[in-house]
């Protein structure tokens, strides 16, 4: 019998070292499993991710939603370390990684910010939110480097947030002046990169520039995924 994709999940999730014990894995699934298949119905309408990518569900399964799963143990050490229940998407997209996060997450977020500038895909993603049940979810409409008033007034509230993205931009100095001038200082940010060789190069860059503090270049293992993965943590250490 061909496996599910569902089952396929089952297995990526559990062979991912770290991830938070979930209260209702059943539940888990399900919501991935759905995110899942409307990303894969709606792709062609939204254009979210490559044609390659979005070939089959499966596929989807591996290089998005796990990968997506792979980096949360990290992204759950920054919270507690900065004491915050806040994640901001950057450039989410297709909602990745921030919806795969908040529903492995759910009860350790108050707030996890889609935020994202493109029209069609904020209808995507408002669409996909409310059916999933994650109260933490939320979209924001906006140039992650030019906030709104919806955006400013999540900075101003509690400790400062973790940032993740994963096809937001590449590192530069221009990117982080971005960042810096909009985040506030002791903003941890985590980026999924690909080859550790390039995530190193991207921490060359972090290291030379003065509003940033680089804290590691981390491997990561992606479930049934042969190619090369990597995070890179870094902290904003003075703002703009």
């Amino acid at each position: 019998m061909t496996e599910s994709v569902e089952d396929l999940l089952a297995r990526g999730l559990a062979a991912i070292p770290g991830l938070p014990e979930q209260g209702d894995s059943r539940r888990t699934l399900e919501q991935l499993s759905w995110y899942l298949q409307e990303l894969y119905r709606l792709n062609p309408l939204f254009g979210l991710i490559s044609r390659e990518d979005a070939a089959d569900p499966e596929m989807l399964a591996i290089r998005h939603v796990l990968d997506s799963a792979a980096g949360v143990p990290r992204v759950r050490d920054a919270l507690d370390q900065g004491g915050s229940r806040v994640v901001c998407d950057l450039g989410s997209g297709a909602g990745l990684p921030g919806i795969p996060l908040a529903v492995l997450l759910e009860g350790l977020l108050d707030r996890c910010c889609l935020v994202e500038r493109r029209e069609r895909r904020v209808r995507f993603l408002r669409g996909v939110i409310a059916p999933l049940g994650v109260p933490a979810l939320e979209v924001l409409q906006a140039d992650a480097e030019r906030p709104g008033p919806a955006l400013e007034a999540l900075l101003g509230e509690g400790p400062p947030p973790v940032v993740v993205f994963r096809a937001y931009q590449q590192t530069t100095p221009e990117t982080l002046k971005g960042l810096v001038r909009v985040f506030p200082a002791g903003t941890t940010v985590v980026a999924w990169k690909g080859r550790l060789e390039t995530a190193r190069e991207d921490a060359r860059v972090i290291q030379a520039f003065p509003g940033t503090v680089l804290e590691e270049v981390q491997g990561v293992s992606v479930p049934f995924l042969e190619r090369e993965r990597s995070l890179l943590v870094f902290r904003i250490e003075s703002s703009g």
